[in-house]
């Protein structure tokens, strides 16, 4: 059996148009032999491969393409839970810590790419050992995805609306305080009302600023009750976040 992952690469990467073709016929190559290749598979990253190929190659390959879908995020956790095991010293590497990558890996940016999971361990696991820690700590965790994908910089915070800001900071101590990426939009609600009224604003139209910040991908929803912000660091964000709040 002949498996190729990434076929598309090597169409791109090929001068000869006839790979697939080839391939799908093997055992026609020499009637006088016989052929131990009982078959062969194509793996590609999208069903678009499967359209683009011509009606002669499907008649061997087959017209029926099974598509396998994303990872779940119990499937990433017990894919992570198997690989942390085999790569790291026993209680590096918590549970916490596995649902955490999970959700980030999961997440729209992602996919669920698992390459990039392990990635992620591997970052943070480096910012512990650096730092002379004994084990992955959330914030590792997030500012190792924030350096990959950031969701929100300065310049983004000097553009933002004062409410906006204040919404954005309510997400943060929530996320702080629950020690979880994606918090209750209830909590977050009533936690911007209390900063509304400490800053002494008194139109403060917390579900419009929140779709404002939706749109602009800075926060995401996982549920209609839950919401969420990918951020390097809530330590380096808070500090930031209250500077531009006093200025304006």
């Amino acid at each position: 059996m002949i498996i190729l992952d990434e076929i598309e690469f090597l169409l791109r990467s090929s001068k000869d148009s006839g790979i697939i073709y080839d391939f799908t016929r093997l055992n026609e190559f020499d009637l006088s032999r016989h052929c131990n290749v009982i078959g062969v598979i194509f793996i590609a990253r999208s069903t678009e491969f499967h359209d683009k190929i011509d009606s002669s190659e499907l008649s061997t390959l087959g017209r029926l393409p099974i598509e396998f879908q994303p990872y779940s995020i119990e499937q990433i956790s017990d894919i992570l839970v198997t690989r942390s095991s085999e790569s790291f010293n026993p209680n590096v590497v918590g549970t916490d810590i596995i649902d955490e990558v999970s959700l980030f890996t999961t997440s729209s940016q992602i996919g669920g790419d698992v390459r990039y999971a392990l990635d992620l361990l591997l970052y943070a696991g480096n910012l512990a050992e650096v730092n002379g820690g004994d084990r992955i700590t959330l914030d590792q965790i997030r500012k190792a995805h924030g350096y990959n994908h950031p969701s929100i910089t300065i310049q983004d915070l000097k553009e933002l609306p004062k409410n906006h800001l204040l919404t954005l900071m309510a997400i943060l101590k929530v996320q702080n305080r629950r020690k979880k990426q994606y918090i209750e939009l209830k909590e977050v609600r009533n936690f911007a009302l209390e900063l509304a009224s400490e800053y002494k604003i008194k139109k403060f139209e917390f579900e419009d600023y929140m779709n404002d910040l939706l749109d602009r991908k800075i926060i995401e929803m996982k549920s209609l009750k839950e919401i969420g912000m990918n951020i390097t660091s809530l330590a380096e964000l808070e500090p930031l976040l209250e500077q531009q709040i006093n200025k304006k």
